[in-house]
């Protein structure tokens, strides 16, 4: 099939350079020969144009191929790159994340051993401190203790010599108010006897003139 086409073109050019060699030699062609010329020009320029188009878009394929392959190139270098990024920061993250456990490890071991270490003193101290309390406190209950004897023997002492006292006045005020009821009681008994004489004379005086106006 494409023998026929090659020999079909190449027919056609003949026929077109025998037109084109006419009108070389000023020889007048007819209407059917300038409407082939027309026809192969035409033809000639839509192929040109085909030919230039398909280079053109060979070009733009090879162009978008290279394109492509240096995308494709770029993205395995970025994805590389990527990748090794990735792996250098996870190790570098690993590494510090080992290095702050570590860190922290010595440091909690360190916080660890210095609070037992505190704590022991504190809880020493706080020994010392509650034996010297306890023995502060002893000695200010015997002190106590010996003051309150001191001073309950002194208000014992006190309230038997007030008790004393006041038995002795009680005892002198009672003595003063016998000795004035006594008294008191003389006196009654002596007015009782002159008023019981005054009576008797006045009854006897009574008995005389009663007994006067009886023999009158």
């Amino acid at each position: 099939m494409s023998e026929i086409t090659s020999l079909v073109s190449d027919i056609v050019l003949e026929y077109v350079k025998g037109i084109v060699e006419k009108s070389k030699q000023g020889r007048k062609i007819t209407e059917q020969e300038y409407q082939v010329l027309i026809a192969y020009l035409t033809n000639k320029r839509i192929d040109d144009l085909q030919a230039q188009l398909d280079r053109r878009v060979d070009k733009l394929e090879s162009e978008v191929k290279e394109l492509r392959d240096l995308v494709e190139k770029k993205f395995e270098e970025s994805r590389a790159y990527t990748d090794k990024k990735t792996e250098e920061i996870k190790q570098y993250t690993d590494k510090r994340f080992e290095e702050l456990k570590q860190y922290s490890d010595n440091r909690f071991d360190e916080i660890k051993q210095y609070t037992d270490k505190r704590f022991e003193e504190l809880k020493e101290y706080t020994d010392k401190r509650f034996d010297e309390m306890r023995q502060y406190t002893d000695k200010r209950f015997d002190e106590m203790k010996q003051y309150t004897d001191l001073r309950f023997e002194e208000l014992k002492q006190y309230t038997d010599r007030r008790f004393e006292e006041l038995k002795q006045y009680t005892d002198k005020r009672f003595d003063e108010m016998e000795k004035r009821s006594e008294s008191r009681f003389d006196e009654v008994n002596k007015r009782i006897d002159d008023l019981r004489k005054d009576m008797n004379a006045r009854f006897d005086q009574l008995i005389s003139l009663l007994t006067k106006k009886g023999d009158g």
